[in-house]
């Protein structure tokens, strides 16, 4: 199932990503999870020290903004454009038969 949370791309060296991959597996983690699970950490551990972070609230528009891009991302629009262009075809279609039965 994708997932639809924001992603982060992190550029390491191989030896790097090989022992997270081994700790991550000794938590019964993917590399990925315990990736989050650290960065999770951190954050609480600097709030901690210098209090919560204030995260302005989104509005109505960057939701909707936010959400076409995942849509774009996932090929969600791909799909519906697919769909789109199929229906509009079968229009097409129906139109050219009604128009050779006058």
């Amino acid at each position: 199932m994708p997932s639809y949370k924001p992603r982060i791309t992190v550029y390491t060296d191989e030896k790097t990503n090989q022992k997270l991959a081994y700790i991550a597996k000794l938590e019964n983690r993917s590399s990925s999870n315990y990736t989050e699970y650290l960065i999770k950490q951190k954050i609480a551990e600097y709030e901690a020290e210098h209090g919560e972070i204030a995260i302005p609230e989104k509005t109505e528009k960057e939701d909707s903004t936010a959400m076409k891009i995942v849509k774009t991302v996932t090929g969600v629009t791909v799909g519906e454009m697919a769909a789109d262009f199929v229906i509009e075809k079968r229009k097409n279609k129906q139109k050219l038969k009604e128009q050779k039965k006058e």
